[in-house]
């Protein structure tokens, strides 16, 4: 078979898909006795031209969509799948939690130098550890208006498989106890529950990068009774941004500014964000208490039932987080 000299637009030539543009027509040649094949281009430069930009928009078009969806359903914490604010409600009211209106008028309570220096880096190490060695409760979130693929926070969930009441017991028995003489002295709601129900929900190690946020104003931690905030970076050095926010019921915004080793205690029903970091990493332990059992799976977990969601599973794929959210009806966060 001779080759034979093709035509096509230049654009189809650039984008290499020349293949579509053309198809192979066998013809029999009846004095010799064989096929001899001629190629023909079946499409004009403005058929080619089209499909060239179909194809470009495509290209361009599937990461923005996945970057979106990675947004909408995994790093905004205050969607619950089939789930509305009314029935929440209702539930709310049947687990004796207050409602995130009433938690506005609560205060935000500090522990100046709760943690040390030393406690700090030894929690850093064994995070670090974690992480190298593949430790499956690690989520890598994008921004609204960052590049595809680019991570602006991360979450590593301690919890997942008892890691943190195993590497880290000394760590989680301060937690409770602050637990305990926080709410003795500003809310008295942990002696309302079952005190054999009191567990911990979700113990998070968060990483910010600039542009990572918790931009949603009237985000609260739906289901628990008390979060707390542990800033593990130095803001004097380590980032800048990224501050503590709640709105309060008087319609101002309240910050909270934290130094290292300073950790804040509030109602988990009341509004809080973190406003994005500009330079720098962020590091923050976050932990919930709520009245439902000590959660092992590798998510903050929405069903005090049996977890639906297997550990190892791929999370940090938009298909995995609605498909995960769907089945289970979690509040992602």
């Amino acid at each position: 078979m001779r080759p034979l000299a093709l035509t096509g637009s230049r654009l189809a030539h650039r984008l290499r898909l020349k293949p579509l543009f053309r198809t192979v027509r066998v013809r029999a040649d009846r004095g010799r006795g064989f096929c001899k094949a001629s190629i023909k281009p079946d499409l004009d430069e403005t058929k080619a031209a089209r499909i060239g930009l179909v194809a470009a928009a495509a290209f361009i078009g599937i990461p923005m969509a996945a970057t979106y969806l990675t947004w909408r359903f995994v790093s905004k914490p205050e969607n619950v799948a089939h789930e509305s604010e009314e029935s929440r409600h209702r539930q709310f009211r049947q687990w004796g939690l207050p409602l995130p209106p009433e938690a506005q008028a609560s205060e935000v309570h500090y522990i100046r130098n709760f943690l040390s220096k030393d406690e700090i880096l030894h929690l850093m190490d064994v995070v670090s550890t974690m992480q190298r060695e593949g430790f499956p409760g690690v989520v890598n979130r994008q921004s609204p208006g960052k590049p595809w693929l680019q991570t602006t926070w991360r979450t590593t969930y301690l919890h997942t498989n008892g890691a943190f009441e195993q590497r880290l017991p000394l760590l989680r028995k301060k937690l409770r106890q602050a637990f305990t003489e926080v709410d003795q002295r500003d809310w008295n709601l942990i002696p309302t529950f079952d005190p054999l129900s009191l567990h911990f929900r979700t113990v998070e190690f968060h990483e910010y990068w600039p542009g990572g946020q918790l931009a949603q104003t009237q985000h609260y931690d739906s289901g628990s009774i008390i979060t707390m905030d542990v800033m593990l970076a130095d803001p004097k050095h380590d980032f800048k941004g990224g501050d503590l926010v709640t709105p309060e019921i008087d319609g101002t915004r309240k910050f909270h500014p934290l130094q290292q080793g300073d950790a804040a205690l509030f109602l988990s029903h009341k509004y809080h964000n973190v406003l994005p970091v500009t330079e720098g990493k962020r590091m923050v332990l976050v932990v919930e208490l709520w009245s439902g059992p000590e959660r092992v799976c590798p998510h903050r977990c929405w069903s005090r039932g049996v977890c639906k969601r297997k550990v190892g599973e791929d999370f940090n794929t938009t298909a995995g987080a609605v498909a995960a959210a769907a089945e289970n009806g979690w509040l992602l966060g």
